[in-house]
């Protein structure tokens, strides 16, 4: 996970707008796609946590870490897309963590205090609870010195396609329109997010998909001279269905090719120093 490996802040370098006092804080909403939660766990204690029994009988021998690493989020107030079950048991942890701190007889270092503001579906009868936003808000103060930090993100539920067991990116992005009012993403990730979002353009061409829309609309591509392979090197994208060899002509456009090659519209090619960027739409 991009988000748990290079801690990126999610936000983009503006130049300054004279006629715009506040053009410098206009910066987009950081966006995590975390289906199970896992690399969130690892991000605040190190380690994927252990689920917790549906009775909760085992919530006293279920021993978390002392200190949460809330520093380790970067980015400014993200929106983390999970599941709904992952974001239950993450509350449940949260609970537990804060009940421990509370029971802990030796001097703390450091003293937490967790706010969740859920939100509820009074209008219709709780029938959407399961996929409202939740902000959690974690206040940081260090004994010794008195100082204080506040660390903010909000989990985003959403369906999960039950094929790949991963999040339904339609979904995400109803989700992100509803409650956030995004209309418009850059997807910037590793190789699994970023053909996870091009296998929707490929079902969408191959009449797969519910939906007469693509999720993606143009794709910016870096080419550096510069060769990652062994363990190190990553496929540009994994499993995409476009490279399978199940290509089709579309509406005359020849968007995927008869070998199973998408192609690219109204392409550009931008030299930038030593790297070559290709721009293109879908």
């Amino acid at each position: 996970s991009t988000f748990l490996v290079d801690a990126p802040r999610l936000n983009v370098r503006l130049q300054p707008d004279t006629n715009k006092m506040d053009s410098m804080t206009q910066q987009p909403i950081p966006v995590v796609l975390d289906t199970h939660l896992n690399a969130l766990q690892q991000v605040l204690w190190g380690e994927v946590l252990p689920p917790l029994a549906a009775d909760h009988d085992d919530e006293e021998e279920l021993v978390l870490p002392q200190e949460m690493q809330v520093d380790n989020i970067r980015a400014n107030n993200p929106v983390i897309c999970c599941s709904s079950d992952a974001a239950k048991v993450f509350l449940d942890h949260l609970e537990i963590f804060q009940l421990q701190q509370t029971q802990q007889t030796k001097r703390q270092k450091i003293a937490y205090t967790i706010t969740v503001y859920k939100l509820v579906d009074e209008e219709n009868n709780h029938e959407e609870d399961l996929y409202l936003p939740i902000k959690i808000s974690v206040q940081v103060v260090e004994i010794k010195t008195q100082s204080m930090s506040t660390t903010t993100f909000t989990l985003l539920p959403c369906q999960v396609d039950q094929i790949t067991n991963s999040l339904d990116l339609r979904h995400v992005m109803s989700q992100l329109y509803n409650h956030f009012e995004v209309d418009s993403v850059m997807v910037e990730g590793g190789a699994q997010i970023l053909s996870s979002f091009m296998n929707e353009c490929v079902k969408k061409s191959n009449g797969k998909s519910g939906s007469k829309s693509s999720l993606v609309d143009c794709l910016c591509v870096t080419i550096s001279p510069v060769i990652m392979g062994g363990k190190w090197g990553l496929p540009v994208s994994r499993r995409m269905d476009a490279m399978m060899g199940n290509g089709q002509e579309v509406d005359g456009t020849n968007e995927i090719t008869s070998s199973g090659l998408m192609r690219l519209r109204d392409e550009q090619f931008v030299s930038l120093g030593s790297d070559c960027i290709v721009l293109g739409r879908i």
